[in-house]
């Protein structure tokens, strides 16, 4: 005959009235062990999120702030297209000595934050924290978007983007097709670099460091982020769809990153998304249909990430191999 659990034959005993003191102790021993997993893992616990908050808490208040002013100088470059202030010598060019570099700088500094904060995870717990393991996950797709061009560039209604040659369609301009609209996966890891100071190795360098080094076309730092450079200059969304596309993207991602509540897709979806206005720069024809396309595709990037998904029409694939192209 099998063994019967303990647990019914203990109730059988008191449905009986008979309880042996060898049942009575193994029920207390049993207490005893629950309670003591209990305490272990509260003890785990305790300490995992004391690890977790003093390791990353200061980062993601960092990347909190950083993407605070990220997302607002996205939404003054829509501005500043309807005021007729980007595109050919406009602010985004080098006669304007303020607005490109502090871009650069604005642009750059999340994802570098993010950089920072990936080297430290190995030492903490995401899991225990929601709203930081989101965080986290939409920094990560904040630096992953500017090695996606190729992939927004595909997602309906599709731009032809050929950056590696001649325009695949006549009507288009060399601009649009053949300019670079993103980084190759690796190219943003020099700027990155250059944008974290040497000593500590866990912060930013202050953008007046920055801007110093970036005035001077010899230093370390300009070298590094000439590539992330070429990508601004006289940039304006009608002449660089694609890349605004990805800024477009990354606005949502910034918005999102601000949200410190625990909440569902739907609900960060409905809390972050912007009035049309805030994005769109141009207000008829191509530039306002194309405008909305770019927030419609921000949108579902911010979804996707959200869901721990990938963009609908992604060719990964050919983003590799461009990218292979570029950087061999």
């Amino acid at each position: 005959m099998a063994d019967v659990p303990w647990y019914v034959t203990v109730a059988a005993a008191l449905a009986t009235g008979i309880v042996s003191p060898y049942f009575v102790e193994r029920i207390k021993a049993s207490n005893a062990s629950r309670e003591a997993e209990l305490k272990a893992r509260r003890d785990y616990e305790y300490e995992a999120r004391k690890r977790l908050y003093s390791v990353v808490g200061p980062k993601t208040f960092q990347l909190f702030e950083a993407a605070s002013v990220a997302s607002a100088r996205i939404e003054d470059l829509a501005t500043q297209t309807r005021n007729q202030n980007l595109g050919k010598g406009g602010w985004l060019s080098d006669e304007f000595r303020y607005y490109l570099p502090s871009t650069l700088y604005r642009l750059l500094a999340p994802v570098a934050i993010w950089w920072m904060l990936r080297e430290q995870i190995t030492l903490v717990d995401l899991t225990l924290d929601r709203v930081l393991e989101r965080q986290y996950r939409l920094g990560r797709a904040a630096y992953d978007a500017w090695a996606s061009s190729f992939e927004f560039a595909a997602l309906p209604p599709p731009i032809p983007y050929n950056p590696d040659g001649t325009p695949k369609d006549e009507s288009l301009s060399e601009t649009i097709a053949t300019t670079w609209q993103g980084l190759a996966p690796g190219e943003l890891e020099r700027p990155i670099q250059a944008m974290i100071a040497a000593e500590p190795s866990t912060k930013l360098i202050t953008y007046a460091k920055f801007e110093d080094q970036y005035r001077n076309e010899k230093s370390a730092l300009r070298k590094a982020i000439e590539d992330f450079r070429s990508l601004f200059l006289d940039f304006s969304p009608q002449t660089h769809p694609v890349l605004w596309r990805v800024l477009a993207a990354q606005y949502f991602v910034y918005r999102a990153i601000r949200l410190k509540d625990d909440v569902g897709v739907d609900a960060v979806l409905a809390r972050i998304t912007p009035p049309p206005a805030d994005l769109l720069y141009g207000s008829a024809g191509a530039d306002e249909t194309e405008g909305r396309a770019a927030i419609r595709i921000a949108s579902q990037y911010l979804a996707s990430v959200l869901r721990d998904g990938e963009l609908d029409s992604a060719t990964p694939s050919a983003t590799r191999a461009h990218s292979d192209e570029r950087t061999g």
